[in-house]
């Protein structure tokens, strides 16, 4: 059986999935902790606040940007 190849990105998310289940003591995880796990990988990878000051911000809070704000993203 031949490996799964790994980019760098999704060994990076994996890396930082695991340690979450190392620091939070999961030892036999659920669905739950998965999503957890996957939270915080996220988080780690792209915190919040790197989001909110990307030009994807307006495609991410439909109650915060209008979609002609969202378009004008396009046009810059």
């Amino acid at each position: 059986m031949v490996p799964e190849r790994r980019t760098v990105a999704q060994a990076v998310f994996d890396i930082c999935h695991g340690l979450t289940h190392i620091l939070v003591d999961h030892v036999d995880p659920t669905e739950d902790d998965e999503r957890l796990c996957n939270l915080v990988a996220q988080d780690l990878i792209y915190p919040q606040k790197f989001i909110e000051m990307a030009p994807i911000a307006p495609f991410l809070d439909a109650k915060k940007y209008t979609w002609t704000q969202a378009l004008e993203q396009f046009r810059t």
